[in-house]
Parts: C-alpha cells; structure tokens; sequence
C-alpha cells in the first residue's frame, strides 16, 4: 500500500512539472498526453528532466525517447530504484 502512495505522489509531482511547462494545471495533464501533443519541443523535454533531477534528486534519462507522460513518470522512478539499489 505505502508503494502505491509513493507512486501516485511521483505522478502527481511528474504531472505537475510537466503542466508548468505547457502552461497549465496539474489535473489537464493525463498519463496517456503524448509530450508532441503538448507542443513540448526538445527544449522544453530538457527542461523536465532538469525539473525532475533537481526535484526527486535522481538522474532521469531517455528524454528523446519519451512518446506519453507515463514515460516521464517511467524515467523518474527508474532513476529512483537506480539510486536506491547503489545506496544498498
């Protein structure tokens, strides 16, 4: 259970970042949004993972390759598991 809230708290986070840097709020971005659908150029992708990096403190990768907004959300908890099996 406590996973499940770790998880919902990323996306919302994730979600957030991403509605920021299209201009809007947090509840008109869904996990299905295409990033290209957005209007999200490179830019703008670079952006995120650097919002990201400083905000969950994990290295994200894999921003050319992100096609939804479940992708980012993807990365970020790629980058946390990563950084939690070094700390082990």
């Amino acid at each position: 259970m406590r996973e499940a809230a770790v998880s919902s708290r990323i996306a919302k986070r994730v979600r957030r970042i991403v509605a920021v840097q299209v201009g809007c709020e947090r509840r008109a971005i869904s996990l299905t949004d295409r990033i290209d659908e957005l209007g999200l150029g490179n830019i703008d992708r670079l952006e995120i993972v650097l919002d990201c990096q400083r905000r969950f403190g994990v290295r994200v990768d894999g921003e050319f390759a992100w096609v939804t907004v479940a992708d980012i959300i993807a990365a970020v908890r790629h980058g946390l598991d990563y950084q939690e099996l070094e700390a082990a």
